[in-house]
């Protein structure tokens, strides 16, 4: 068996490419929706839809610019440092990376498996991995830190209303974001979700927290218009759809 046969008989290759090259129209919307890749795309456009000249790409260059203009914000409102430790940034590097994998998966997986379940696999990893990792350090004697290797301590009288607080409200944002990336795309339920960070600064300045600068209130302008801005793209977008239907 050749290394090509072996990849194209692997169990990872079949879970993300389902079905062969389609032969005709319905196998071809099969292979779209099945396809962990493809299935966040329309299985049939215009044929005109996809020359160069219609559209000059604009669609995709105005959502990533988009994307583009709310991570400038965020950039400006919370201005990170590089004068950290490569721990700092590797932790950073491995959430966003982990945490869209995880996220992009959230629309196959509503297919199959009911908001809830999905919710309590989230929940359930948060828990189980931590746990893991501070039984791991305490077993081989690894040097506490504040990332990888935690050292557990018991809450002790109020904490314990706090951490009631944090656990009911984690469930909740949870099962919200669940719904939101199970019926819509991921970019844009991701590029919207930036819109938590101007509210989560108004209320800090409502508990006592410094007044943004003027750097920070542009940032959340920034992120605002992105906002904004895709939420009536995408209305155009539909529009469009609905008159080409029609047509």
């Amino acid at each position: 068996m050749s290394v090509g046969d072996f990849i194209r008989n692997s169990q990872v290759w079949k879970s993300i490419f389902r079905h062969p090259a389609p032969r005709d129209r319905r196998n071809r919307v099969v292979v779209m929706l099945t396809n962990v890749f493809l299935h966040l795309h329309p299985a049939r456009i215009n044929r005109d839809a996809v020359r160069y000249s219609y559209t000059w790409g604009m669609g995709g260059i105005t959502f990533y610019l988009f994307i583009v203009l709310t991570f400038t914000g965020v950039l400006l409102i919370y201005r990170p440092s590089v004068d950290f430790s490569w721990n700092y940034h590797l932790v950073g590097l491995l959430h966003g990376l982990l945490s869209a994998m995880a996220y992009l998966s959230i629309g196959r997986l509503n297919r199959f498996y009911d908001t809830r379940v999905i919710v309590l696999s989230f929940l359930s990893s948060g828990l189980l991995l931590p746990l893991s990792m501070m039984l791991t350090g305490t077993l081989f004697h690894i040097p506490p830190d504040d990332f990888f290797f935690p050292v557990f301590r018991l809450p002790q009288g109020k904490e314990w209303f706090f951490i009631v607080g944090i656990g009911l409200f984690a469930l909740l944002g949870q099962y919200f974001v669940t719904k939101a990336y199970s019926n819509d795309k991921a970019g844009i339920v991701a590029t919207i979700g930036y819109s938590n960070i101007p509210f989560a600064l108004m209320i800090g300045v409502g508990l006592g927290d410094a007044f943004p600068d003027l750097l920070g209130l542009l940032g959340i302008l920034l992120i605002i218009a992105s906002g904004i801005a895709i939420s009536l793209d995408k209305k155009i977008m539909e529009q469009l759809q609905r008159s080409t239907n029609d047509i």
